[in-house]
């Protein structure tokens, strides 16, 4: 075997074990269900793992691309027996793997040295920020595969001025910019490395242009996805099968808004400086220095010089811009395509310095490993706990569990807001159909139109952080609630409960007409589950605090007696003070109690107090409920 050939077996061992590291890594650590975690970085990821399994749309600017490539994935890999919710975030990691596969051989090409080349591929991949976007759900992966072409093919299209690798710069590089519009920022660098040579060639230049331009825009056709997958009648985000639909999801009409720029030299400084900040705590200080040593080396090293330029054209374009709209997008998002080029500077410093003294490369190749250890030691915890953070399948056992049945033949329907809580319900209905005999809508439904058609309006307790009870009353005409199960919540324009409704019981009065009802206390593992129906006779004049304790005594003396309670300030999950209910309104309210370990519970004691402004506390009345009558 001849030395080149033992140089180049040498570059391809080390880039597949750089890339059988991340990939293990990456598939240790990737989303495997429904995300309903509402972090900046995953808090679109429950979206496109609804939208790929049913080959629907996802929102601004539509990236059809991803779109339609990412359906035929998860269908492919779900036909193996590869979940949903997994699939979409499995086919980030494939991208992933492909830009940092191009990366990779890029900088070998560069530089020479696949060991700089492998560790500096290395560190980046285990930057948080890298990370986290690679192994969910989300369209950053599919982008760094684009960018990660364009850049290696733009590289050999300035070596080679074959029409081929520009051709395909021009389609690959058009549908990074139909994948998302920030990729006109890496305009100037790829100008630097692609003019020359049609500049060199004026007589040919026109049909190149004019070619490239064709192909470029070509890529622009994967936008009939939307409409098309619209009249299908596909989940969709938006109205893409109308003109307005279509084109307010285009130009991102929806957040224009944001791109407002500070108003003072001092707002600008100041997101320069969150922007370092960032780059500095993706890349640590010291990797961050490095990095900016290594633009300075290929500038002045005549391998990489012309590169050199782009490279640092690259980078300030995006420093530029979010410096000037640093919220229009999420920096970290934004930085992810900075780092790809503080790789490729790190890699040529390394290997500068291997050129110069074998020890001082050897040093730094050792210290990017040493970053990409570090990194990873540092983040998995942190990425672990947005990937396999449960609250999505928590959301979809809660329904599955406790959602309540309709009323008159007609199903209920369940709300949440636009996020995690309602891609977690979309998913379980709509993907798995694990969740049957409801719908799910989001905020922006008719609600009137619902509750007049007879369906339950359901939803959890937390939607009423963000849409208080007028914004209720508003839209249906009233806001009245009513506990519907564990952790459910029912809002009507009416009371929701009738005496139908109640279990059988011997009503006891507390004070004030408030009346228990009837309760249900059930045994569940290590919980008892009680439910109160509350009356009130008349509008009480006071806002009363609920209690429930449990007691393994036969009677409750003092409160070394309750070996757990559960109180809430106002009733229904605290959203329903007593001075909002109606003369007869039946209220009904669910709680959990925990069973501490080696305790057997003998007494529930259920009731309403108040608290003076001393804070001392004065019951309105209690009802004790002995468990063994249960």
């Amino acid at each position: 075997m001849s030395f080149r050939s033992q140089i180049s077996n040498l570059k391809s061992q080390i880039g597949a074990v750089t890339l059988l590291v991340v990939a293990v890594i990456y598939l240790l650590t990737f989303q495997t269900d429904i995300c309903s975690n509402p972090s900046e970085y995953v808090i679109d990821s429950g979206e496109y793992q609804i939208a790929l399994p049913l080959w629907g749309t996802v929102h601004h600017t539509g990236a059809p691309t991803y779109s339609l490539m990412g359906a035929a994935f998860v269908s492919l890999v779900r036909w193996i027996g590869v979940p949903p919710a997994a699939g979409a975030a499995l086919f980030s990691v494939v991208c992933a793997l492909i830009g940092l596969g191009f990366l990779y051989a890029l900088a070998v090409r560069l530089t020479g040295n696949p060991w700089a080349s492998g560790a500096a591929v290395l560190a980046l991949a285990l930057g948080q920020s890298f990370w986290i976007n690679h192994v969910i759900a989300e369209l950053r992966a599919f982008g760094t595969a684009l960018l990660a072409a364009s850049l290696w093919l733009t590289v050999r299209y300035s070596e080679t001025r074959a029409d081929k690798f520009l051709y395909a710069l021009a389609f690959v590089w058009g549908q990074a910019i139909v994948h998302h519009r920030l990729t006109i920022f890496t305009a100037p660098a790829i100008a630097i490395l692609v003019l020359p040579g049609l500049l060199s060639d004026r007589k040919r230049m026109p049909r190149l242009l004019l070619g490239s331009v064709g192909l470029g825009l070509l890529a622009f056709a994967f936008y009939l996805y939307m409409p098309l997958r619209a009249r299908m009648g596909a989940w969709t985000y938006g109205n893409p099968g109308t003109w307005q639909g279509f084109w307010f999801i285009f130009w991102s009409r929806e957040v224009t808004f944001l791109l407002v720029p500070p108003s003072t030299a001092a707002g600008l400084l100041d997101n320069a400086r969150n922007t370092l900040a960032q780059l500095a705590f993706e890349w640590t200080a010291p990797g961050l220095i490095a990095a900016v040593i290594g633009l300075a080396v290929a500038i002045a090293w005549s391998r990489t010089r012309q590169l050199g330029w782009a490279l640092i054209a690259w980078v300030a374009t995006f420093l530029i811009y979010l410096s000037v709209w640093h919220e229009a997008v999420s920096p970290e998002k934004v930085l992810l395509w900075v780092s790809i080029i503080l790789a490729l500077a790190l890699a040529i410093l390394a290997a500068r310095l291997w050129q110069a003294r074998a020890w001082l490369g050897m040093a730094s190749v050792a210290a990017l490993v040493a970053l990409a250890v570090t990194s990873g030691y540092t983040h998995r915890n942190t990425v672990l706990a947005l990937t396999r953070d449960p609250r999505g399948r928590e959301v979809i056992n809660l329904l599955k569990a406790e959602m309540p049945a309709g009323r008159n033949g007609i199903e209920p329907t369940f709300m949440a807001l636009w996020g995690g809580d309602y891609f977690a319900a979309v998913y379980g209905s709509r993907v798995t159909g694990e969740l049957k005999g409801f719908r799910v809508v989001d905020h922006r439904a008719d609600f009137k139109q619902i509750v007049e058609s007879g369906s339950r309006l359901i939803t959890l307790p937390s939607t009423f952080n963000e849409l208080q009870k007028s914004w209720w009353r508003e839209r249906i005409g009233g806001a009245y609630l009513s506990s519907a199960g564990q952790g459910l919540v029912e809002i009507g324009a009416r009371p929701p409960l009738t005496s139908a409704d109640v279990p059988p019981g011997m009503p006891v009065e507390l004070g004030e007409g408030i009346s228990l009802l009837a309760h249900q206390v059930k045994q569940t593992d290590g919980a008892l589950r009680v439910t109160l129906y509350w009356q009130a006779a008349r509008t009480p004049s006071q806002n009363y605090s609920v209690f429930v304790h449990l007691s393994d005594k036969e009677q409750i003396s003092a409160s070394g007696d309750i070996i757990t309670q559960a109180d809430s300030q106002n009733p229904v999950y605290g959203w329903y003070p007593t001075t909002k209910w109606g003369a007869g309104e039946i209220v009904r309210e669910d709680y959990q109690l925990i069973v501490p370990p080696g305790k057997t519970p003998k007494l529930i004691s259920v009731g309403m107090y108040t608290r003076d402004a001393a804070g001392g506390f004065h019951n309105l009345g209690a009802v004790n409920i002995p468990l063994a009558a249960q």
